[in-house]
């Protein structure tokens, strides 16, 4: 810093004590500006591993759910891929994947449930043994979780047949279609959910 000849040692040097000052400041606010940064930084951070931390233990649950009727499997497993999706700000997964994954997602778990009635009317069941089966299910989910629906629909095609068409081979052969109804759809969940899990788990690794 430069002072002009005919300057007084006085006012050199309050310049100089005012030079020193504005240094200060313009350090003070770079730092401030630097602190705050870093702050916003480790909380994005912060929020990114707990959606991915999030995200797996959705997929573990659909995963189980897969397999316990009272748990929704395949939305719980694609509620994953959305939010590791949020996580890295939709760029985890290209738009036709998701979308492509969102709509099996809704067919299997539609199909879960039309699955055992289907098959059990191919099988021979009437009207009787297919309403039996949806009044099994839904009294198994309620009394009997987890494995309720799936016991549920198998006795109520039995009991619906059994009471109103009094045919014990037709009841039989109704319950049989349900339970492979039912076991056709776990298949469809863990294939859908298990391509999920895929694209998830190399999401986060590849990163």
């Amino acid at each position: 810093m430069r002072y002009p000849a005919t300057a007084s040692a006085k006012q050199r040097t309050q310049e100089s004590f005012q030079f020193v000052i504005e240094s200060h400041r313009g350090q003070g606010r770079n730092y401030s500006s630097l602190t705050r940064t870093g702050r916003e930084a480790t909380f994005v951070t912060v929020i990114m591993v707990v959606l991915i931390v999030l995200g797996f233990i959705l997929l573990a649950a659909g995963l189980i759910g897969c397999v316990l009727p009272v748990i929704p499997g395949p939305p719980l497993s694609y509620a994953a891929l959305i939010l590791l999706s949020i996580a890295r700000k939709w760029e985890a997964f290209r738009p036709a994947v998701l979308i492509v994954l969102g709509v099996c997602t809704v067919v299997v778990t539609v199909l879960d449930y039309l699955l055992p009635i289907l098959t059990s009317k191919r099988k021979g069941a009437g009207k009787a043994g297919i309403w039996g089966s949806i009044i099994g299910m839904v009294a198994g989910i309620v009394f009997f979780p987890p494995f309720g629906a799936i016991i549920g629909t198998f006795v109520g095609a039995v009991l619906g047949e059994l009471i109103f068409s009094n045919q014990p081979d037709s009841a039989l052969k109704a319950g049989w279609g349900v339970f492979l109804g039912t076991m056709l759809g776990i298949a469809l969940k863990l294939a859908v959910s298990g391509v999920i899990a895929f694209y998830f788990t190399r999401a986060v690794v590849t990163g």
